[in-house]
């Protein structure tokens, strides 16, 4: 009853300022017990429903937005305008009842980075497939981004626009199958793996989706990461603290440096690794910057790492990222993460963007096994054959980590899941391919899908099946915890490391201590080209290509990620601890 008065009241209250509303249902289902979702989240993001959107969108806003993205992409830059549509929620519970939710005057616009493309053209209409961020606030008054079809609003209908939420959320983002992931499952999958095991994660579910009048086949919804999203999951005295996304620009988010953190402004063309999303006018990044400068302050003790990082969320978070095999996530990829920080300043964080999981290889395999035999102690960052950067892996997880030793038995504990099963994914699958089955295909071709099968087919086509990823797995795993790892070298302690020891910590390479010097110093030998960095095994830290002295015998070139590069023939390496300098000299 309080939901449908409180729906009644917005409606009327827009209605008299002439701007429509939300229409309610006059029967929404209770709210599941003892949590504080709006009745209607908990029917959205059933898997057992079937979800259908139809976003009733003109020619003309159409244009309009695909004249945004042009506008915008000639500046280097995303758009950030909404364009305006109705949106029909229809949602059928499995006895059949179907509830229509209208929602008028919805904001539209492109969501993605890599996956953003021309659309729209006036004669073939929509040509390609995109995704689509929904806002249920906007307003569509800023003159500068509409002109003269910028809405006029009296006060209290602003005011209650900016308030309008639908299924307790300001906005929904929705993602087409890009990954042709014929299960249509992986990443929702993925995200309930991260919840059983105690990690923030979005809920998402499958929908129908119908744009313009064109059926374009069956989408994943998703709740965003926001402030909403944080009260859902978060106690009271926990909340009011720094939300960033963390990505890419001119380098991933490793946590090594406090560089380019702010509030992402797409007019200006600013965007930033750690983009803030609270606290945009008050934020120092006092938080973010204590964090870094922390986690690569020289000796790293747990103490310390656990005064900045929640550890159990960390370990879950680190834990179950391994398992489902994103390579272009934060450890493998420097991308794809929220981080929050409560109010004690200690970061804990939340997955994001798990398209690529559990198998899913189309398009883009850097292993080249699909994620299935690279180490949970890994040094190596797979997503890009890398040197590991980031501090919060190598002083935890990695080969002579804090808590390898508690990361492996909640890795060993992660095989019991129950979602970890050939059983449980195949009675998800069957669920989702009898609600949808027959709603896959697109009314039309679309150019940027050509040889997309656009059906429900559990042999994964391109993808490996989750059967053969989930076995390679956890053989990779039973391997990996039965072999002796090494402890942590002690203080004092360089080692050469490269990719001729599969970026791992081996004896044979550790480096000689000179006494009369206070140099450390290794012999090398090898054909080919030698990719290699220093690294120290009582501080966790790399030393490449930027550790290179000046007065060195042999001046290399280092690649894009810091490695020091040697051609074929025998080098004496010299690291000094002091400056913390490499020099190398080559033997005859």
């Amino acid at each position: 009853m309080k939901f449908r008065l409180i729906a009644a009241l917005l409606l009327l209250s827009l209605l008299l300022a002439g701007c429509s509303g939300i229409s309610a249902p006059t029967d929404p289902a209770p709210a599941d017990p003892g949590t504080n979702e709006d009745p209607t989240y908990a029917l959205l993001f059933d898997p057992h429903n079937h979800i259908s959107l139809n976003i009733r969108m003109g020619t003309g806003e159409l244009a309009k937005m695909q004249a945004d993205y042009d506008a915008y992409r000639a500046r280097g830059s995303k758009s950030p305008i909404y364009r305006m549509a109705d949106l029909d929620v229809t949602i059928t519970t499995p006895d059949g009842t179907s509830t229509v939710y209208t929602l008028e005057q919805v904001g539209v616009r492109m969501k993605g980075n890599t996956s953003r493309i021309s659309f729209y053209e006036e004669e073939s209409g929509i040509c390609n497939l995109i995704h689509l961020k929904l806002s249920f606030q906007e307003t569509f008054d800023e003159a500068s981004y509409y002109g003269a079809d910028a809405l006029q609003w009296s006060d209290d209908a602003r005011k209650a626009r900016k308030a309008r939420t639908f299924a307790g959320l300001e906005k929904l983002d929705i993602k087409w199958n890009r990954c042709d992931d014929t299960t249509y499952l992986r990443e929702t999958y993925a995200y309930e793996i991260f919840r059983s095991e105690g990690v923030p994660a979005p809920r998402t579910n499958l929908a129908s989706v119908d744009w313009a009048g064109i059926h374009m086949g069956v989408y994943t919804i998703y709740e965003p990461v926001d402030k909403l999203f944080l009260q859902k999951r978060l106690p009271e005295e926990a909340l009011g603290g720094d939300l960033y996304k963390c990505g890419w620009t001119s380098e991933g988010a490793a946590f090594t440096r406090p560089v380019s953190m702010g509030v992402e402004d797409e007019d200006a063309g600013e965007f930033y690794i750690y983009d803030l999303k609270t606290n945009k006018k008050t934020s120092d990044h006092a938080a973010l910057r204590n964090l870094i400068a922390t986690l690569n302050a020289g000796k790293v003790t747990r103490e310390d790492f656990d005064r900045v990082v929640d550890r159990d969320n960390f370990l879950s978070f680190a834990a179950v990222s391994w398992f489902l095999g994103n390579p272009d996530d934060l450890r493998n990829n420097y991308n794809n993460c929220y981080v929050y920080f409560t109010p004690g300043g200690k970061a804990m964080f939340i997955p994001y963007d798990y398209d690529r999981c559990l198998g899913i290889t189309k398009g883009w395999d850097p292993t080249g096994h699909g994620m299935t035999l690279d180490s949970p102690f890994s040094s190596t960052a797979e997503g890009n054959r890398s040197a590991q950067a980031n501090p919060l892996f190598l002083l935890s997880v990695c080969q002579g980590g804090f808590y390898t030793e508690e990361y492996s038995r909640r890795l060993v504990r992660l095989t019991e899941n129950p979602l970890f099963s050939d059983e449980c994914f195949a009675e998800r699958y069957a669920l989702a391919a009898g609600l949808y089955g027959g709603e896959t295909t697109p009314d039309k071709a679309f150019r940027n899908a050509v040889n997309y099968r656009f059906a429900f087919d559990p042999g994964s086509g391109e993808n490996l099946s989750f059967s053969r990823y989930l076995d390679a797995k956890k053989a990779t795993l039973s391997a990996a915890v039965s072999e002796p790892k090494p402890s942590a070298p002690a203080d004092g302690e360089y080692w050469i490391r490269g990719d001729f020891t599969d970026w791992e910590i081996r004896e044979e390479y550790a480096m000689t201590r000179r006494e009369d010097t206070g140099d450390c110093l290794f012999s090398l030998s090898g054909t080919g080209e030698m990719r290699l960095k220093v690294y120290s095994g009582s501080t966790g830290k790399w030393y490449g290509g930027e550790s290179l002295a000046p007065d060195s015998p042999v001046v290399c070139e280092a690649d894009g990620h810091g490695n020091l590069c040697l051609s074929a023939g025998s080098y004496l390496i010299r690291f000094d601890p002091e400056t913390q300098t490499i020099a190398i000299v080559r033997q005859s």
